[in-house]
């Protein structure tokens, strides 16, 4: 095993995998119940959308734009971008998607299941 430097995945897998899991599992097997508030289905669907959109962007600029995959190979701690600002881009954006889809899910809830 090849000890020069850091694992490219790390710990990343045993933290998204459960959330995706907590996310699917509340979206699909346990019903919610409904409370019918018209006025509140545009609030979640726009912040539902900037979640999603928010999760989408930390993405690329965490993985994409800094070549995360090539740095990591090469033992190199990455400071600059998206990591100057945030520690763990890529959990955040995981974070906000799931929060995104937890918007929408009560979105079609309150639509579908009157």
């Amino acid at each position: 095993m090849d000890d020069d430097h850091l694992p490219v995945y790390g710990v990343g897998p045993y933290l998204i995998i459960p959330m995706l899991a907590i996310t699917l599992l509340f979206s699909f097997a346990i019903k919610i119940p409904v409370f019918k508030v018209d006025y509140l289905n545009a609030p979640f669907l726009i912040i539902g959308v900037i979640f999603l959109v928010l999760g989408v962007i930390f993405w690329i600029l965490s993985v994409v734009r800094s070549k995360i995959t090539e740095n990591i190979l090469e033992s190199n701690l990455i400071t600059t971008g998206i990591y100057a600002y945030v520690r763990h881009p890529i959990y955040s954006a995981f974070l906000f998607v799931s929060t995104g889809r937890f918007l929408f899910q009560i979105i079609y809830t309150c639509l579908f299941y009157r």
